[in-house]
């Protein structure tokens, strides 16, 4: 015998058939979008951390859990820009940070910091160079891994934070490509066989848009 189910009691058992902590979960992540969103931010690593957070939340990023800064450390971020969000549940689902790379991560992040801006807290600098070396193990652009809409916003961070390293890359060169190459020179390894970047064949993958 056939009985009548009204669309509400429909509804009510599709949503049952979810796993709950899932949607709270998707709601406690659109309400962080939300108060994010409506966020005046100021000073430049404000609103580079802004948008990288955002891209994080909509899982536009190659960031992995708690940015790859860890539960504390993430913490203290938030509470540093977003006192008044800092008791919230961050919840999100992410992948962990590769840990079979973990040598790769510290050697970028070492690279990084050695090239630091001294008039920008430690603990800025220190997250900074942890997030790009957690996007480094992205597939993308790092500017994209990253979680950042464009080149320029990179340009702009590293310019800030780590001012030594930028003016060392007189060339433009992609900056993955910029950082890696810097950690070879640094171990005294040389990959590139090419005489010169202009001569080489791979010029456009090191040097062409992105």
């Amino acid at each position: 015998m056939m009985t009548n189910t009204t669309p509400s009691v429909l509804a009510e058992l599709h949503v049952a058939n979810f796993e709950q902590p899932h949607f709270q979960f998707l709601n406690e992540r659109d309400l962080l979008r939300s108060k994010l969103k409506s966020r005046k931010v100021h000073g430049l690593n404000g609103q580079l951390i802004h948008q990288i957070l955002l891209s994080w939340l909509c899982d536009d990023s190659a960031l992995p859990a708690y940015l790859g800064l860890g539960h504390r450390r993430f913490q203290a971020l938030i509470k540093r820009h977003y006192p008044d969000l800092s008791t919230i549940t961050w919840g999100r689902r992410a992948r962990a940070i590769n840990i079979d790379r973990s040598e790769e991560l510290a050697d970028i992040a070492s690279l990084l910091k050695s090239f630091s801006n001294h008039r920008i807290p430690s603990e800025e600098i220190t997250d900074f160079a942890d997030l790009i070396a957690a996007a480094c193990l992205g597939d993308q652009h790092l500017y994209r891994d990253l979680g950042l809409k464009h080149r320029s916003q990179l340009t702009q961070l590293m310019e800030h934070n780590f001012p030594t390293l930028f003016q060392k890359n007189i060339h433009n060169m992609k900056w993955k490509k910029f950082i890696y190459k810097q950690l070879c020179e640094q171990e005294g390894v040389y990959i590139c066989r090419s005489p010169s970047c202009k001569t080489c064949s791979d010029f456009d993958n090191c040097f062409g848009p992105e």
